[in-house]
Protein backbone atom coordinates (compact mmCIF):
# COMPACT_ATOMS: atom_id res chain seq x y z
CA UNK A 1 0.00 0.00 0.00
CA UNK A 2 1.40 3.56 -0.78
CA UNK A 3 1.94 6.18 1.75
CA UNK A 4 -1.05 8.27 3.22
CA UNK A 5 -0.04 11.01 0.70
CA UNK A 6 -0.19 9.21 -2.62
CA UNK A 7 -3.22 7.12 -1.89
CA UNK A 8 -5.99 8.26 -4.12
CA UNK A 9 -8.58 6.43 -1.99
CA UNK A 10 -7.04 8.27 1.24
CA UNK A 11 -6.54 11.81 -0.52
CA UNK A 12 -10.40 11.48 -1.65
CA UNK A 13 -11.17 10.02 2.02
CA UNK A 14 -13.24 7.36 0.53
CA UNK A 15 -13.01 3.27 0.80
CA UNK A 16 -11.13 1.28 -2.06
CA UNK A 17 -14.89 -0.28 -2.67
CA UNK A 18 -16.62 2.73 -2.84
CA UNK A 19 -18.97 3.68 -5.73
CA UNK A 20 -18.37 6.27 -8.35
CA UNK A 21 -21.10 8.50 -6.78
CA UNK A 22 -19.79 8.32 -3.20
CA UNK A 23 -15.99 9.33 -5.07
CA UNK A 24 -17.73 12.06 -6.96
CA UNK A 25 -19.88 13.68 -3.80
CA UNK A 26 -16.30 12.98 -1.76
CA UNK A 27 -14.29 15.19 -4.69
CA UNK A 28 -17.02 17.75 -4.37
CA UNK A 29 -17.14 18.65 -1.04
CA UNK A 30 -13.01 18.03 -0.81
CA UNK A 31 -12.93 21.25 -3.36
CA UNK A 32 -16.18 23.24 -2.70
CA UNK A 33 -18.07 22.61 0.62
CA UNK A 34 -14.64 22.30 2.41
CA UNK A 35 -12.74 24.98 0.03
CA UNK A 36 -10.05 23.10 -0.57
CA UNK A 37 -9.86 24.50 -4.15
CA UNK A 38 -7.12 27.01 -4.67
CA UNK A 39 -10.17 29.62 -6.34
CA UNK A 40 -11.90 29.61 -2.58
CA UNK A 41 -8.89 30.25 -0.69
CA UNK A 42 -7.52 26.25 -0.68
CA UNK A 43 -3.59 25.39 -0.96
CA UNK A 44 -2.76 24.80 -4.61
CA UNK A 45 -0.61 21.54 -3.53
CA UNK A 46 -3.46 19.76 -1.56
CA UNK A 47 -5.59 20.68 -4.63
CA UNK A 48 -3.15 19.26 -7.00
CA UNK A 49 -3.00 16.02 -5.00
CA UNK A 50 -7.20 16.07 -4.93
CA UNK A 51 -7.59 16.80 -8.30
CA UNK A 52 -5.02 14.20 -9.67
CA UNK A 53 -6.66 11.50 -7.39
CA UNK A 54 -10.11 12.60 -9.32
CA UNK A 55 -8.31 11.84 -12.84
CA UNK A 56 -7.66 8.58 -11.56
CA UNK A 57 -10.60 7.63 -9.42
CA UNK A 58 -13.39 9.03 -12.08
CA UNK A 59 -11.97 7.15 -14.98
CA UNK A 60 -12.64 3.44 -14.91
CA UNK A 61 -10.09 2.60 -16.83
CA UNK A 62 -7.47 4.34 -15.11
CA UNK A 63 -9.46 3.37 -11.34
CA UNK A 64 -8.27 -0.45 -13.06
CA UNK A 65 -5.12 0.21 -13.40
CA UNK A 66 -4.51 1.90 -10.02
CA UNK A 67 -6.38 -1.24 -8.27
CA UNK A 68 -4.10 -3.37 -9.58
CA UNK A 69 -0.61 -1.58 -8.94
CA UNK A 70 -2.39 -1.76 -5.23
CA UNK A 71 -2.70 -5.32 -5.32
CA UNK A 72 1.02 -5.89 -6.87
CA UNK A 73 2.79 -3.43 -4.51
CA UNK A 74 5.43 -5.40 -2.32
CA UNK A 75 4.19 -6.40 0.99
CA UNK A 76 7.49 -4.69 2.65
CA UNK A 77 5.69 -1.55 1.17
CA UNK A 78 3.20 -1.50 4.01
CA UNK A 79 6.67 -0.96 6.67
CA UNK A 80 6.74 2.84 5.19
CA UNK A 81 3.10 3.50 5.28
CA UNK A 82 1.35 6.03 7.23
CA UNK A 83 0.56 4.59 11.16
CA UNK A 84 -3.49 3.09 11.14
CA UNK A 85 -5.87 3.63 13.87
CA UNK A 86 -4.77 0.68 15.67
CA UNK A 87 -1.12 1.74 15.48
CA UNK A 88 -2.09 5.42 16.79
CA UNK A 89 -4.11 3.86 19.74
CA UNK A 90 -1.45 1.36 20.69
CA UNK A 91 0.95 4.61 20.85
CA UNK A 92 -1.39 6.45 23.18
CA UNK A 93 -1.10 3.59 26.20
CA UNK A 94 2.58 4.20 26.31
CA UNK A 95 2.57 6.95 28.90
CA UNK A 96 6.69 7.69 28.21
CA UNK A 97 5.63 8.68 24.40
CA UNK A 98 3.53 11.63 22.57
CA UNK A 99 0.31 9.59 22.14
CA UNK A 100 0.42 11.22 18.01
CA UNK A 101 4.30 11.62 16.89
CA UNK A 102 5.43 8.86 19.59
CA UNK A 103 8.10 10.87 20.32
CA UNK A 104 9.83 10.41 23.72
CA UNK A 105 8.24 12.77 26.79
CA UNK A 106 10.99 14.78 28.60
CA UNK A 107 10.77 13.89 32.12
CA UNK A 108 8.76 16.72 33.95
CA UNK A 109 5.21 17.92 32.43
CA UNK A 110 3.78 21.07 33.07
CA UNK A 111 0.64 22.91 31.98
CA UNK A 112 2.31 24.72 28.95
CA UNK A 113 4.77 21.61 27.91
CA UNK A 114 4.46 20.49 24.17
CA UNK A 115 5.97 17.75 22.28
CA UNK A 116 9.55 18.55 20.52
CA UNK A 117 8.76 15.62 17.74
CA UNK A 118 5.09 17.16 16.42
CA UNK A 119 4.62 20.21 19.24
CA UNK A 120 1.39 19.05 20.78
CA UNK A 121 0.56 19.74 24.14
CA UNK A 122 1.84 17.25 26.25
CA UNK A 123 -0.66 18.15 29.90
CA UNK A 124 -3.36 15.87 30.66
CA UNK A 125 -6.87 16.93 30.98
CA UNK A 126 -7.95 18.72 33.79
CA UNK A 127 -9.90 17.06 36.62
CA UNK A 128 -13.74 16.40 35.21
CA UNK A 129 -16.54 17.77 37.13
CA UNK A 130 -18.73 15.05 38.44
CA UNK A 131 -21.61 16.72 38.49
CA UNK A 132 -22.10 16.67 35.05
CA UNK A 133 -24.67 14.85 33.09
CA UNK A 134 -24.32 15.20 29.65
CA UNK A 135 -22.87 12.52 27.36
CA UNK A 136 -21.38 11.51 24.17
CA UNK A 137 -19.32 9.15 23.51
CA UNK A 138 -17.67 8.20 26.82
CA UNK A 139 -17.64 11.77 27.92
CA UNK A 140 -19.38 12.36 31.30
CA UNK A 141 -19.54 16.24 31.81
CA UNK A 142 -20.97 19.37 31.27
CA UNK A 143 -20.25 20.77 27.89
CA UNK A 144 -20.55 23.80 25.58
CA UNK A 145 -22.07 24.05 22.31
CA UNK A 146 -20.10 25.48 19.98
CA UNK A 147 -19.91 26.22 16.32
CA UNK A 148 -16.89 26.89 14.86
CA UNK A 149 -14.18 26.07 12.38
CA UNK A 150 -11.16 23.87 13.84
CA UNK A 151 -8.65 21.61 12.36
CA UNK A 152 -8.00 18.05 12.11
CA UNK A 153 -4.50 16.03 11.35
CA UNK A 154 -5.87 12.51 11.18
CA UNK A 155 -1.87 11.57 11.71
CA UNK A 156 1.57 12.80 11.76
CA UNK A 157 2.10 12.44 8.85
CA UNK A 158 -0.72 13.86 6.90
CA UNK A 159 -1.42 17.44 6.16
CA UNK A 160 -4.06 19.42 8.02
CA UNK A 161 -8.12 19.22 6.87
CA UNK A 162 -10.82 21.26 8.03
CA UNK A 163 -13.72 20.06 10.53
CA UNK A 164 -16.65 22.23 12.34
CA UNK A 165 -16.69 21.77 16.27
CA UNK A 166 -19.88 20.49 17.35
CA UNK A 167 -19.46 20.91 21.69
CA UNK A 168 -16.62 20.73 23.79
CA UNK A 169 -15.82 19.71 27.20
CA UNK A 170 -13.23 19.79 29.23
CA UNK A 171 -12.72 16.20 28.66
CA UNK A 172 -13.49 16.06 25.09
CA UNK A 173 -15.16 17.20 21.93
CA UNK A 174 -17.53 16.05 18.89
CA UNK A 175 -17.41 17.61 15.33
CA UNK A 176 -18.05 17.07 11.66
CA UNK A 177 -15.17 15.63 9.69
CA UNK A 178 -15.68 14.82 6.05
CA UNK A 179 -12.75 11.96 6.73
CA UNK A 180 -13.40 8.44 7.52
CA UNK A 181 -12.07 7.78 11.31
CA UNK A 182 -11.68 4.91 13.50
CA UNK A 183 -12.03 3.50 16.94
CA UNK A 184 -9.19 3.92 18.91
CA UNK A 185 -7.63 6.50 16.10
CA UNK A 186 -5.38 9.51 17.95
CA UNK A 187 -6.20 13.19 16.19
CA UNK A 188 -4.93 16.08 16.83
CA UNK A 189 -7.03 19.08 17.04
CA UNK A 190 -6.83 23.12 16.78
CA UNK A 191 -9.78 25.27 17.40
CA UNK A 192 -9.67 29.08 18.85
CA UNK A 193 -10.71 27.44 22.19
CA UNK A 194 -8.13 24.62 22.23
CA UNK A 195 -5.40 22.31 21.19
CA UNK A 196 -5.06 18.59 21.89
CA UNK A 197 -4.44 15.00 21.24
CA UNK A 198 -7.86 13.50 21.13
CA UNK A 199 -8.81 9.66 21.12
CA UNK A 200 -12.05 8.91 18.70
CA UNK A 201 -14.77 6.64 21.00
CA UNK A 202 -17.21 7.43 18.07
CA UNK A 203 -17.59 7.62 14.47
CA UNK A 204 -21.10 8.29 12.87
CA UNK A 205 -21.17 8.52 8.64
CA UNK A 206 -23.98 10.63 7.54
CA UNK A 207 -23.34 11.25 3.73
CA UNK A 208 -20.22 12.18 2.88
CA UNK A 209 -19.79 13.39 6.56
CA UNK A 210 -18.96 12.20 9.50
CA UNK A 211 -19.89 13.04 13.02
CA UNK A 212 -17.06 12.81 15.51
CA UNK A 213 -17.06 11.68 19.44
CA UNK A 214 -13.35 11.92 20.58
CA UNK A 215 -11.95 12.38 23.87
CA UNK A 216 -8.59 14.10 25.22
CA UNK A 217 -5.67 12.18 25.80
CA UNK A 218 -3.43 15.78 26.15
CA UNK A 219 -5.01 19.26 25.78
CA UNK A 220 -4.19 23.44 26.14
CA UNK A 221 -7.33 25.61 26.28
CA UNK A 222 -7.55 29.86 25.59
CA UNK A 223 -7.78 30.94 28.91
CA UNK A 224 -11.19 32.04 28.68
CA UNK A 225 -14.14 32.40 31.07
CA UNK A 226 -17.88 32.20 31.64
CA UNK A 227 -17.86 28.68 29.76
CA UNK A 228 -16.35 25.47 30.70
CA UNK A 229 -13.03 26.40 29.85
CA UNK A 230 -12.82 28.71 32.87
CA UNK A 231 -11.91 25.39 34.87
CA UNK A 232 -8.27 25.40 33.56
CA UNK A 233 -8.07 28.99 33.71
Amino acid sequence: MQSNRRNHYRILHVQPEAPFEVIRASYRTLMGTLKMHPDLGGDHATAALINQAWEVLSDPAKRAAYDRSLRAAPRGSAAKAAPTGAQAASRAINPLHCPFCDTPKPASITKDTRCKGCSAPLASPPKQDASGKEIFGRRNTSRVIKDLPMTVYANAHAGPLPGKLQDLSISGASFLFSSSVQTGQVLRLFSQDFEALACVVSARRKGTVWTVGATFLTVMFARQKGTVLSAVA
